[in-house]
């Protein structure tokens, strides 16, 4: 069992609410109103976020001051945010358990409480009705709705769903938006090159604006597109890496005779094999931007497989 089970287990028996397993999110009542705890950033499991779902009778909305005032009164707390009906409470990083339990269960009592003061109720999140709702996960987002509105979004999903299902894919488009995400790899490779460093990144950027730019142009992301978008970053990653030393050589021989860009281009390849620019540090380098374009790649393809099993699909938590 991981630490992050063991903490939000330890977390949930110690709040009397419920653990769910499968999407990791707490749930549970706190002082009349439904509460759903979860990590907004999957990075930082012990950085919690509180939503709870909630609307007074006269839609009478919190000041920014009082927000902001709110998280200066409570230290753990890191942010708080009202959008619509529903009212987000960030936790600061905490792996302790105990002190985490602590920070949780002392800042929902004053948040609560304050709700109540204000004579806000719980409700639906979309529908503001003050009915029985339920949570939910749809897309990654957690929502707490009545079963009419979870209905409604289920409907939504699969006909937007179906829709994209029978796009057809513009592969030329696809090439030429992998080709214009590529370029902002391209930058990556060149800055961090130019500071003498080799950044992992330059990879990760050039995976995920490359595979992005393919979906945009080419109106959705299929196996064909990830192959044509993983061809796309070989190469110009091969690229970015030539340029990279071009502006080298460029600063370099200028101070003895006038080298334009184009010209350095097209020669590191002879400068390579003479031995100019040392064999060694040319492909040590390049390797390392491979390796750090494929760290870049497989969580971006889990990423789509995994959001394109979910498209669709809202499940409730629990």
């Amino acid at each position: 069992m991981s630490k992050k089970t063991q903490v939000y287990q330890q977390l949930a028996s110690e709040l009397r609410m419920r653990y769910d397993y499968g999407h990791s999110v707490i749930f549970g009542t706190w002082n009349g109103f439904e509460v759903i705890l979860y990590p907004a950033d999957a990075r930082y499991p012990f950085m919690l976020t509180a939503s709870i779902s909630a609307r007074n009778p006269d839609s009478i909305m919190f000041t920014k001051d009082e927000l902001t005032q709110f998280c200066k009164d409570n230290k753990p707390v890191n942010f708080l945010r009202q959008n619509g009906n529903m009212i987000a409470m960030g936790f600061k990083n905490n792996p302790n358990p105990q002190k985490l339990q602590e920070a949780v269960s002392s800042s929902l009592n004053v948040l609560t409480n304050m709700l109540q003061n204000r004579g806000y109720a719980p409700c639906c999140q979309l529908c503001g009705q003050y009915t029985g709702t339920s949570n939910y996960i749809a897309n990654s987002q957690y929502l707490q709705v009545c079963s009419d509105c979870a209905g409604k979004i289920h409907q939504d999903m699969s006909m937007a769903v179906h829709a994209n299902q029978n796009k057809s894919e513009n592969i030329l488009g696809g090439i030429v938006g992998a080709l214009i995400g590529s370029v902002i790899g391209i930058i990556c490779i060149i800055i961090f090159g130019q500071l003498g460093r080799v950044a992992a990144i330059s990879g990760i950027v050039m995976a995920i604006c490359t595979l992005k730019g393919y979906e945009l142009l080419g109106g959705k992301l299929t196996k064909k597109g990830i192959v044509i978008g993983c061809i796309v970053m070989i190469v110009m990653t091969y690229v970015g890496n030539r340029m990279d030393l071009a502006i080298l050589v460029v600063r370099e021989l200028n101070q003895y005779i006038d080298v334009d860009f184009f010209s350095a281009f097209r020669a590191v390849p002879e400068l390579v094999k003479q031995n100019y620019i040392d064999q060694g540090a040319y492909m040590s380098n390049l390797v390392l931007l491979y390796i750090f374009t494929v760290v870049g790649i497989v969580p971006t393809i889990i990423s789509v497989v995994k959001n394109r099993k979910n498209e669709g699909k809202i499940e409730q938590i629990g």
